[in-house]
């Protein structure tokens, strides 16, 4: 809750003792920035890292213990937003590897996509076949969906409690061009190997996760007009708002294992994914990196990661085999920089409508202290009339980030 209140505040009033009178609330509490905040919870929270967050069992329709952020998440995302060293991004990759380690042991492997068979590159079948396979995730259920970490779960009818409106919403919310955009944009591949044949290379435009998130159109009435719009799987199909699952993760972790000085590590977790042969392999992952693995990186030395993929080919097909996806356009050999902004396109394209955007730009900016670069990305989503008013406006001043403190009476 803190950190919520920080991320729209851009600061917070701390206490640790509960406000139960209205002098209470009118006494000064010290006010924290977003470091100072992930500072004191860090000191709160890790002596209680290898804590077991309860297990009541199902509640209705989920395990119990998916109604709680588990504790080295809320460390993992700390240290990465503190990010004062080296030190805390590699804290920041450790708790999130030995949380997908236990995750995994506990609940079972799953390593989802969505794709084209080969058919469809046969046929060039693109439009009017649907892909197989399925990018589960836009329709939580919480007992078969192993992807899922956290989620709220809301009431299924009035009488019962908060019901979420947000799936009778869903023609409020419809995905941007700029979204659209960068879907299409990908490169996706299929490497094709039929049995006691030469495997066979194929490539097409567009990334599938814009199947995953959009599953047709559908007409709805404004006034006395008709109006036709994307439909939104993730919005409308939820009875329930998710709050973090292992796509997320992984890519929480990348971005931190590529600011603990290990860009190729990071993006092999797009890429390839991280298994005992792509650590192995020299030409996906440098020596150098390797020297000095830590924890982090050891777990995934194990045979239940030997089918893992790359994050980017839940939606693009066999990224391990697209020549083009690679950590290219390099600027004064700023390797971490370019990795991190595929990193960042990445989490847009695995995690959209998801509620995270614009905080991961804000971290991002941040750690570069380049303000400019969350503008460019909001902005984009903008017309041309537009663009450069809010560009200026989020760019000039990182204050325009947040919402004004209400006023205290």
């Amino acid at each position: 809750t803190y950190m919520q209140v920080a991320f729209n505040w851009g600061k917070v009033y701390y206490y640790t003792d509960p406000i139960l009178t209205v002098e209470d609330s009118r006494k000064q509490y010290p006010e924290y920035t977003i470091k100072q905040l992930c500072d004191a919870l860090i000191t709160d929270l890790e002596p209680h890292r290898d804590a077991q967050y309860p297990d009541y069992g199902d509640v209705y329709e989920f395990k119990s213990n998916q109604l709680f952020i588990p504790v080295k998440v809320l460390l993992g995302d700390l240290y990465l937003w503190r990010g004062n060293s080296t030190d805390d991004y590699e804290k920041a990759a450790t708790c999130y590897a030995e949380y997908i380690n236990a995750k995994l042991i506990r609940d079972g492997i799953l390593y989802p996509k969505i794709s084209w068979s080969p058919s469809d590159f046969i046929l060039e079948s693109f439009e009017t076949s649907f892909p197989q396979d399925s990018w589960s995730f836009a329709t939580i259920t919480s007992k078969t969906n192993q992807e899922l970490v956290s989620v709220i779960q809301m009431a299924l009818k009035t009488s019962e409690g908060k019901v979420n409106s947000l799936e009778k919403n869903w023609h409020y919310f419809v995905p941007s061009k700029r979204m659209l955009e960068l879907w299409d944009k990908q490169s996706y591949w299929l490497h094709y190997n039929p049995a006691g044949d030469t495997p066979v290379d194929y490539s097409t435009v567009g990334d599938l996760r814009k199947r995953g998130n959009i599953s047709g159109t559908s007409s709805f009435k404004i006034g006395n007009d008709t109006a036709s719009i994307s439909v939104l799987n993730k919005l409308s199909s939820n009875s329930h708002i998710m709050i973090c699952r292992l796509g997320l993760l992984h890519l929480r972790y990348a971005e931190a294992v590529n600011r603990a000085g290990k860009p190729h590590t990071a993006f092999a977790v797009l890429k390839y994914g991280l298994s005992p042969l792509t650590l192995m392999a020299d030409e996906k992952i440098p020596p150098a990196e390797k020297a000095d693995a830590k924890p982090y990186m050891t777990l995934f030395y194990n045979l239940r990661y030997e089918n893992n993929i790359g994050i980017h080919s839940r939606g693009c097909g066999t990224a391990d085999y697209d020549p083009n996806y690679t950590i290219s356009e390099v600027v004064d050999g700023d390797t971490i920089a370019r990795v991190e902004e595929l990193i960042c396109e990445e989490l847009a394209l695995e995690t959209s409508f998801e509620g995270n955007r614009f905080q991961d730009l804000m971290r991002m900016s941040l750690r570069r202290n380049d303000p400019s670069f969350l503008a460019k990305q909001v902005a984009a989503k903008h017309d041309d009339t537009d663009y450069n008013r809010i560009y200026n406006f989020l760019s000039s001043d990182t204050k325009n980030w947040f919402l004004p403190e209400p006023v205290r009476k």
